[in-house]
């Protein structure tokens, strides 16, 4: 992983993430805790500006891995604490 760091969203303070993409080849993020309502992740079409896919890990360990060019945002949550674990990742074509 060229980064790596852990995101805390929290019912009352910082509840989701708006939609982006990330700059990197691959994005992935590990589900690390299970008490929190809420949350996931939403990937958007960028052609129509609309979602296709709304992911919501539920065991810690799960990954969801993807290209970064993918817009996507996390998703509100509405009770609790969710921790990932997020990285990025350069594809090396040499």
């Amino acid at each position: 992983a060229n980064d790596i760091f852990v995101v805390r969203y929290d019912h009352d303070h910082r509840t989701k993430l708006k939609a982006h993409t990330d700059a990197s080849d691959i994005s992935f993020n590990i589900l690390l805790n299970t008490n929190f309502t809420g949350g996931g992740t939403r990937y958007w079409n960028r052609n129509t500006d609309e979602f296709f896919v709304h992911v919501e890990p539920e065991e810690p360990g799960t990954v969801i891995l993807s290209k970064a060019i993918l817009r996507h945002e996390g998703v509100e949550i509405t009770k609790g604490s969710r921790f990932l674990l997020v990285g990025f990742m350069a594809i090396d074509n040499s």
